[in-house]
C-alpha cells in the first residue's frame, strides 16, 4: 500500500472513530502535537526543554505549512535514522495496530482529554 493510500485510510479510519471533529484542521494539529512530545518525553526529554523550543519556534515568523509538513516528515525520517527505527516501518505498524483496535478505546481516550481540556470530544460518528 502506498504512502497516500494510508494517508487516506487513516483519515477514513479518524472520521469513522471520532465523527466529523477529526476532519477539523485544528483539532488534527492538535493530536499531532501530542504525538510529537509523547515522542519527545519517550526519548527521555524533559518539559524544561520542551518550554525552551517552544519559546524559540513562537519568536520567529510562521512558516508555510507545505514546507512544515515536509519538514517533519524529513526531521522524523533522521530521527528514525539516529535511533536506527525505520519511520515509515513504525508507521505501518501503527495503522495496522490503529484498524484492528476497538474503536471504543480511543473515543474513550479522546473523551477523557477532552474532560482534562486538552481536546475536543467525540462527535457521533
Amino acid at each position: 500500500m502506498s504512502r497516500n493510500e494510508r494517508q487516506r485510510i487513516v483519515f477514513e479510519w479518524a472520521v469513522a472513530t471520532f465523527g466529523k471533529i477529526a476532519s477539523d484542521p485544528n483539532e488534527r494539529i492538535d493530536r499531532f502535537i501530542e504525538e510529537a512530545l509523547e515522542l519527545a518525553q519517550a526519548h527521555g526529554v524533559n518539559k524544561h526543554r520542551v518550554l525552551d523550543i517552544l519559546e524559540y519556534v513562537f519568536s520567529r515568523p510562521a512558516g508555510d505549512v507545505i514546507q512544515e509538513i515536509g519538514g517533519v516528515g524529513v526531521t522524523l525520517m533522521a530521527y528514525g535514522e539516529s535511533v536506527s527505527i525505520h519511520a515509515d516501518d513504525a508507521e505501518i505498524v501503527e495503522v495496522a495496530r490503529i484498524l484492528a483496535a476497538d474503536r471504543t478505546k480511543f473515543r474513550e481516550k479522546q473523551d477523557a482529554k477532552a474532560a482534562a481540556g486538552v481536546g475536543k470530544p467525540t462527535s457521533d460518528a
